[in-house]
């Protein structure tokens, strides 16, 4: 429930959620606006251009503003924990260095082909 009245825009209008009202998130749509997205938003495409100036491509995984995807906080957490525990085994080993490489969709380094094993 909202902690203080919020007022949001959008499109030229204005809507006002008052305290204490119950927010239900539509997940579905989250990053499937064709206004943002083009056209077939459900369809995979990893370098799609993005209209407008609202959101560049390397936010898309978890986009950002009206856009952000609600779990984003949540699955960070998880792959940290997620990390922490594998990393954390004894007698976990590298059978096959990883290739290295940079991703320009989502401007970041991408580690492919690595492979780990456990006893």
């Amino acid at each position: 429930r909202t902690l203080a009245d919020i007022t949001v825009e959008s499109e030229g209008k204005t809507v006002t959620i008052p305290k204490g009202d119950l927010i239900d998130l539509h997940i579905y749509s989250t990053n499937v606006d064709e206004h943002v997205i083009d056209e077939a938003p459900l369809e995979l495409c990893p370098a799609r251009p993005i209209r407008g100036d609202h959101i560049p491509p390397m936010l898309m995984s978890f986009g950002d503003g009206h856009h952000r995807c609600p779990g984003a906080y949540l699955a960070i957490k998880e792959t940290d924990i997620f990390l922490q525990r594998l990393l954390a085994i004894k007698s976990l080993r590298i059978e096959k260095q990883p290739k290295l490489g940079w991703n320009e969709v989502a401007k970041s380094y991408e580690i492919r082909d690595f492979i780990l094993s456990v006893d």
